[in-house]
């Protein structure tokens, strides 16, 4: 009987678990960027402002990847490419967690 009872609730804990990280899939099945949340800015420059604001990366290599990401985003901005710019944004702005 104990043993059915802790099945039970390691079964519960582990579909605890699993749920937010099932919620966050996307349609294409990958994981969504918390990055993008309803709070995002519209905006290519609105996205460059706000990581602005974010404190920095303290991982070197993450830090690295968020910087080429921007470096690439101002290089989409200035050719008016706003949704590259975006997505650009997104990727840094997921590195800079």
């Amino acid at each position: 009987m104990k043993f059915a009872i802790i099945a039970s609730l390691a079964t519960a804990a582990v579909l605890a678990v699993a749920a937010p990280a099932s919620a966050q899939m996307s349609s294409s099945g990958s994981m969504s960027n918390g990055a993008m949340s309803s709070d995002m800015p519209s905006t290519c420059q609105g996205m460059m402002d706000k990581a602005k604001a974010m404190p920095p990366q303290t991982n070197a290599a993450k830090s690295d990847m968020a910087m080429k990401q921007m470096d690439m985003a101002k290089t989409d901005m200035a050719a008016g490419k706003e949704e590259s710019c975006k997505k650009h944004m997104q990727m840094a702005m997921h590195d800079m967690m």
